[in-house]
C-alpha cells in the first residue's frame, strides 16, 4: 500500500479512538464544569463600571450613561441590575 493511504488510514483509526475516548469521558461526567464559574466573572456591584486605566476622570463619568443610552434607559446614571 501506498505510504499515503496508510497514514490516512491511521488518522482515520486514531480519530474514532479519540471519538470513543471523548464520549466515554463525557458519561464518566470528566468534563463537567463547575457552574458556578460563570458567575464569578463579575463581582456583586462591578457590572456596568468603568475599569479600563487608559479612560480620564472625565471619560470614566460619562461611561454610565453611554451605557444607559446604549440600553435605551434614558439619560442618568446606569442602575445595577443586582
Amino acid at each position: 500500500m501506498d505510504s499515503a493511504i496508510l497514514s490516512l488510514l491511521g488518522a482515520f483509526l486514531l480519530s474514532i479512538i479519540g471519538l470513543f475516548v471523548f464520549i466515554w469521558s463525557l458519561r464518566k461526567g470528566l468534563l463537567m464544569e463547575n457552574p458556578k464559574a460563570a458567575a464569578t466573572i463579575f463581582a456583586r456591584g462591578e457590572v456596568g463600571k468603568a475599569d479600563d486605566p487608559a479612560l480620564g476622570e472625565q471619560a470614566q463619568g460619562r461611561f454610565p450613561q453611554a451605557v444607559s443610552a446604549a440600553h435605551g434607559e434614558g439619560e442618568g446614571e446606569a442602575e445595577d441590575p443586582q
